[in-house]
Formats: structure tokens, C-alpha cells, sequence
């Protein structure tokens, strides 16, 4: 039989007793603690190629979208450039009032001359620009301003400038001199996106082709 346990071998016995069970504990906690950041760390890669995933999925969503609304741009510049041109300011603002996102997409000019004398090169000018994807609403007479000295391609929003420039450009194929003019008018809700003016000087839609 084994030798009975003196009263310093049973203090001895319970402190090795404790002394295990804490290192168990910690061991425990460690492990818990470890099964916690592994499961966060899979959560959070869960999540992020989740989000990845939905970005992928939107951004193909938008592409579909935007090709649809370029499709239907297409046909709608086929068909309003059939409208008269007397008709063609009522017909823009109903489709416009229809779907407003259009809007986004349908980059509209309104033309200006100071002198009856530059219509047919205003025409000229219109045809061009349709040609380039713009919708040509109209081409106004407005001689209360013929003392306007420059030529100019007016837009609303810094945002537009590039469609303002893309005017400028096929007016200068033309032989069109003319500058840019941003009205600053951003925060000005009544005017839609993608509005641009050209006005012109008189004699400064240049010449009609013979």
C-alpha cells in the first residue's frame, strides 16, 4: 500500500491540482479566443467578397442600364430629328417629362443668331451637330442682342464642359470661331442636364456650303 500523505504532500497535491486547472482554463480561453478571430477573420472575408461580389453585380447592372439608354437615345434622336423644327422644342420637353433620366443622356443644343442673314449657315451648323449626336431643338432669331461682338457656347454646370467642348469642336471643323461661356448657374434646379446654347455673332455661324 502506498505510504499515506503527509499534511505538506497534500498541499503539495492541491497546488499541482490548481495550478493544472488554471493552465487547462487558459488553454480553454486561448482556444476560445482563437475560434473567435478565426471566425471574424472568415465573417469579414465573407463579407468583403460579398460586397465585391455586389459591386461586380451593380456594375454590370449600370453597364446593361446605360447601353439600354444609349439604345434608346439612338432611337430617339432618329425620331426627333424627324420632327420639324417648329414641333421639336414641345416634343423633347414631353419625352423629358416622361422619363427625366433622359436627360442624362440626351445632350441638347438651342441656337442663336442675331441676323436672319446667318440662318442658312445656322442650318449648316445644326446639321453638323445633329450628325455628332446632338438633338438640335431649334434655332432662334433674337435681335435684341445684335450687339453681341463673340460667338460663344453657353452651359450651366462645370460638370458640362466637356459637351460644351465637343460643340466647339465640330463648330470648328465647320470654321466656326467661338468661345466657351459657363453661366455658373449650378445649383439652379429648373435647368435640366445637358442643356447648351450656341449664340452667335452676326456672321459668326460662318458660311453656308454652296
Amino acid at each position: 500500500m502506498p505510504a499515506p500523505l503527509t499534511p505538506d504532500d497534500r498541499i503539495a497535491l492541491v497546488e499541482q491540482l490548481e495550478r493544472d486547472g488554471a493552465a487547462r482554463q487558459r488553454r480553454a480561453v486561448f482556444a476560445m479566443w482563437g475560434a473567435v478571430v478565426l471566425a471574424a477573420a472568415v465573417l469579414a472575408l465573407l463579407v468583403w467578397t460579398a460586397r465585391r461580389e455586389l459591386g461586380q453585380a451593380q456594375t454590370e447592372l449600370q453597364a446593361v442600364q446605360v447601353q439600354q439608354s444609349r439604345s434608346a437615345l439612338a432611337a430617339s434622336l432618329g425620331v426627333l430629328g424627324r420632327v420639324q423644327e417648329g414641333a421639336r422644342g414641345a416634343a423633347v420637353d414631353a419625352q423629358l417629362a416622361a422619363d427625366p433620366a433622359a436627360a442624362q443622356l440626351l445632350p441638347r443644343v438651342y441656337l442663336h443668331i442675331v441676323s436672319q442673314a446667318d440662318r442658312a449657315a445656322a442650318d449648316r451648323v445644326a446639321k453638323q451637330l445633329a450628325a455628332a449626336g446632338f438633338i438640335v431643338v431649334s434655332t432662334e432669331y433674337v435681335p435684341a442682342v445684335a450687339t453681341l461682338r463673340v460667338s460663344d457656347v453657353r452651359y450651366y454646370k462645370k460638370a458640362e464642359q466637356a459637351g460644351a467642348e465637343r460643340i466647339a469642336a465640330v463648330l470648328k471643323d465647320l470654321g466656326v470661331q467661338l468661345r466657351l461661356n459657363y453661366l455658373n448657374l449650378e445649383n439652379n434646379t429648373r435647368v435640366r442636364p445637358n442643356h447648351f446654347e450656341v449664340w452667335f455673332a452676326a456672321g459668326g455661324a460662318g458660311r453656308p456650303t454652296p
